[in-house]
């Protein structure tokens, strides 16, 4: 089990949900997989539903440039901020 401080990134997460896949784990055991692991830290069910979907129609790679639709980035007060000032 991971310790409290450490923090795992989409990615990772995203990773470690392809490799359970590939190893013929169902959408719900990966969910309580991930949900016992990363206890906090893990994704929801939905989530990890969406990617085992993605998984399903082929698609191999796992970091964001691959999921046309995902923002690239996260709105954060700082750059709406930067926004409005421009506006």
């Amino acid at each position: 089990m991971a310790g409290p401080d450490v923090e795992f990134m989409t990615k990772e997460c995203t990773a470690g949900t392809k490799f359970l896949f590939l190893r013929g784990k169902t959408t719900k055991e990966i969910y309580e997989d991930k949900s016992v692991t990363l206890s906090a830290n893990s994704p929801s069910y939905s989530t990890v539903k969406d990617w085992v979907a993605l998984f399903k129609k082929g698609h191999s790679r796992t970091d964001a440039e691959d999921c046309p639709g995902w923002p690239l980035v996260a709105t954060v007060p700082e750059n709406m901020d930067a926004i409005y000032s421009m506006i």
